[in-house]
């Protein structure tokens, strides 16, 4: 038995969400979170929905590592932050492959 992705829509999303990633390169360096948090859209979007990035997968026990969690950040960094998912919410109205998870 085999099993088949759907490659072609992971590449479209994984295009969107670098093109948007671009886009946003100086709030994302005002914001200084580690890279690790915007290395793909499923790291952001846990990032959005939690406030706070957990580096790991499946294999590995929760809370291995930690980023920086929102209450981490200073003003001008939750402002970025904030900026980021306005911007991160209207990409996902104009780019609906966003929206879901591949």
């Amino acid at each position: 038995m085999g099993f088949r992705q759907n490659n072609h829509e992971k590449r479209q999303q994984h295009d969107a969400f670098i093109a948007w990633r671009d886009s946003v390169a100086v709030d994302i360096a005002l914001t200084s979170l580690p890279p690790t948090v915007f290395e793909t859209r499923d790291d952001w979007q846990y990032f959005v929905c939690y406030s706070y990035h957990d580096t790991g997968n499946w294999t590995t026990p929760p809370f291995t590592h930690i980023d920086p969690t929102s209450d981490d950040l200073t003003p001008d960094q939750l402002a970025a932050v904030q900026r980021l998912r306005r911007s991160w919410d209207g990409e996902c109205e104009r780019v609906p492959i966003l929206q879901n998870r591949l």
